[in-house]
């Protein structure tokens, strides 16, 4: 139990003797699935490996504060997400040279992100943010990374990646449109960095 004054809450949870506000978050969520991971790889050479892999991975619920002032579940559910990728792994010029090269499609489901709803300040109804699962996604991308030591004391590296990631089906509160690119997720990414040993 939580007290606090009664500004900006709604007048229900008031104690009217004391004119303090109860606001109980004794909520609890259980979930329950399976998290499945498959890889395999394959040596076209000793010095080639070819690889694939499916995995389901998942983040654990929060909770959303903002369900004090009614905007919003108390507890937000988890979000699971189905990694599938694909690469080549090479080592090339008697290990002087290494080369990586990754494809990946993301299924991301049940976002656990901002959205708008309605809070309650005091009896008054408003427009509020609030955290709660906003939708499904999907990201497909590629990585690639290369090392390369031309000298014994200095190392080459220089990583890359693209990213097209979109809202594929936002929830009713969110006010993203379907076809949205993610937050945060820049399309191309690129870092070169130089190494003396």
């Amino acid at each position: 139990r939580m007290p606090s004054t009664g500004i900006g809450t709604n007048p229900d949870n008031l104690d009217p003797e004391t004119q303090t506000a109860h606001i109980y978050f004794a909520q609890s969520l259980k979930t329950r699935g399976l998290l499945p991971k498959l890889a395999m790889g394959w040596h076209l050479t000793p010095d080639h490996l070819l690889y694939a892999s499916i995995t389901r991975g998942f983040r654990s619920g929060s909770a959303n504060v903002y369900s004090a002032l009614e905007a919003g579940p108390p507890i937000i559910k988890p979000d699971y997400v189905w990694n599938k990728e694909i690469g080549i792994k090479s080592s090339w010029l008697d290990g002087t040279l290494i080369t990586n090269v990754a494809g990946y499609h993301i299924v991301w489901e049940d976002i656990q992100g901002t959205v708008s709803g309605t809070a309650r300040l005091g009896a008054v109804p408003t427009d509020f943010a609030h955290l709660d699962n906003a939708g499904d996604a999907r990201v497909i991308g590629a990585e690639a990374s290369i090392i390369w030591l031309p000298l014994d004391d200095l190392t080459l590296t220089l990583n890359a990646g693209y990213n097209d990631a979109e809202i594929t089906e936002p929830s009713e509160n969110s006010l993203v449109r379907d076809g949205s690119g993610l937050p945060n997720t820049p399309r191309l990414t690129w870092r070169p960095q130089p190494t003396l040993a």
